[in-house]
């Protein structure tokens, strides 16, 4: 794979990403077909009007072409087997976009999906240990990997509730990754990061309230595949324990808002898939803020994870520790703040217009 991705023909390239993926949107978002995948109001979401969710076409359409004009077909065995499995979840989801399949048939597709990834060559295995040691993955490389690639996939369709909070979440962690993989000499990962970045800058403006298109699961499947694989062909085969702890960190909203959502309907006795509204974004909502004011609050915590992610690789061992240690310790106070705070104030259906 090319790794000029400081040319200048790659900067000049960025924009027009943008503008072809803007392009996208409003045609996909005004054509008639658009009108067989709509995003119907519901008690558990914020919009109060069809919204067609065919917005992870133009992103895949966008990304896949730009990415092969610019660095063409010839691609090592994790790229492979990168594109392979996001490109499954992406039929997986635009599936589940027209037929709303059953939940565990979307886990089980996913898990399908993660382990052709592994078998093509997206793999973590080994790990350098706290001693300098490395420790290889051996069998635990298969089941590590899918827990990181379905798990990652799955937050980012979680935290798909806000108009713009998805894409704008994915946009801030591809720029986190790019970096950090710069910095940890891996830089052919950060002209592809790039280039998402690219396409979710064009596909924001129609995205952001109020939102003339949705990702739909396609859309947030694919790119919650693509940010988990990318952080993985980042960490390179041999992962150190600051390198593995970065793309967490920059994740952690989602993966925070996902281990909530999992641990509130358990403890309620309700199933792990059930849908409810209180996750990070409802929460937030229901302190009387507007729509747009809660999504940016929640871009103002993704930098701040950012600003930290970038920060670990250049701390040593035991700050990184450290600084990991308050992060993790601040999204759960600031989880159980929230939920306490709105205890009691009724389901999003029943609250006055401050959701508009």
């Amino acid at each position: 794979m090319k790794e000029g991705f400081l040319a200048a023909e790659f900067w000049l390239l960025l924009p027009v990403v943008a503008l072809v993926t803007y392009s996208f949107t409003v045609f996909l978002s005004n054509h008639p077909l658009s009108s067989r995948a709509l995003d119907y109001p519901d008690w558990r979401k914020i919009h109060r009007q069809p919204v067609p969710r065919v917005g992870g076409v133009a992103v895949c359409l966008a990304f896949w072409i730009f990415f092969l004009y610019y660095y063409g077909w010839r691609l090592s065995p994790p790229w492979q087997g990168l594109f392979a499995g996001a490109g499954s979840v992406f039929l997986l989801g635009l599936i589940d976009d027209h037929f709303r399949l059953s939940p565990w048939i979307k886990l089980l597709a996913q898990i399908g999906a993660a382990v052709l990834a592994w078998f093509m060559g997206l793999k973590v295995t080994a790990i350098t240990g706290l001693a300098g040691g490395v420790v290889n993955l051996e069998f635990w490389s298969l089941p590590v990997t899918l827990l990181w690639l379905v798990a990652v996939t799955n937050a980012i369709n979680l935290i798909d509730g806000l108009d713009g909070l998805a894409a704008g979440t994915t946009l801030v962690a591809l720029l986190t990754i790019g970096a950090s993989a710069w910095f940890g000499g891996r830089e052919q990962v950060t002209g592809p990061a790039l280039l998402l970045a690219a396409v979710l800058a064009g596909f924001l403006p129609r995205n952001f309230y109020p939102a003339k298109i949705f990702l739909g699961d396609c859309g947030s499947y694919f790119l919650g595949f693509m940010v988990a694989g990318l952080a993985i062909i980042g960490l390179g085969k041999r992962a150190t324990l600051i390198s593995l702890l970065s793309p967490v960190v920059v994740l952690g909203v989602p993966i925070f808002d996902t281990l909530f959502a999992v641990f509130r309907r358990l403890r309620a006795g309700k199933p792990v898939f059930a849908p409810d509204n209180s996750h990070l974004h409802h929460l937030i909502l229901r302190q009387g803020l507007s729509h747009p004011r809660a999504v940016v609050i929640i871009y103002i915590l993704n930098l701040l994870l950012a600003l930290c992610a970038v920060t670990l690789t250049v701390l040593s061992l035991t700050r990184a520790l450290f600084l990991c240690g308050f992060v993790f310790a601040s999204l759960l106070f600031l989880g159980m703040k929230l939920e306490k705070a709105t205890a009691g104030k009724g389901k999003m259906g029943q609250e006055t217009g401050t959701f508009c």
